[in-house]
């Protein structure tokens, strides 16, 4: 059961959300969400090349920041990117951060900012152990990654 206090931190904790691109589907979430924390969502770019969604022209109650505006992370300079995530990070000062995703930039810089500035953070993957093959030497990075 969640005390008082616990409810009253969670509203006043300043909690950002990293996440590689917006879909219709995190929208709903992350309004629901936004009514019960001050939400920070940091999205990687506004479009890329897995995902065909639109652009979301109405995004919730919460703050949204577009870290690439004209193209996919992934075809951007890894230095590059991470200075700019970091800049975004450092600007909202959460107070937790939820990572979607643990291997690419878009997650891996973040983690290294919670790392480097003693900020808690949740790493949220949803692959399966059995729903397809990785190479061992891949599982290995994934679960050090992870337990960081």
């Amino acid at each position: 059961m969640i005390t008082q206090p616990e409810r009253q931190l969670a509203k006043t904790a300043t909690v950002a959300v990293v996440i590689h691109k917006l879909g219709p589907y995190h929208n709903a979430r992350l309004s629901e969400a936004a009514k019960r924390m001050s939400l920070r969502v940091l999205k990687a770019c506004a479009k890329d090349s897995t995902y065909s969604w639109d652009t979301l022209s109405h995004h919730g109650a919460y703050k949204r920041v577009t870290l690439l505006e004209g193209g996919d992370v992934d075809d951007c300079a890894s230095s590059e990117f991470g200075a700019t995530m970091w800049a975004a990070l450092q600007a909202e000062q959460p107070q937790v951060v939820l990572i979607s995703g643990w291997s690419g930039i878009w997650a891996l810089s973040p983690l290294q900012w919670c790392l480097a500035n003693d900020v808690p953070c949740v790493m949220m993957s949803d692959s399966l152990k059995d729903a397809f093959w990785r190479p061992p030497w891949k599982e290995a990075i994934k679960r050090r990654i992870v337990r960081l």
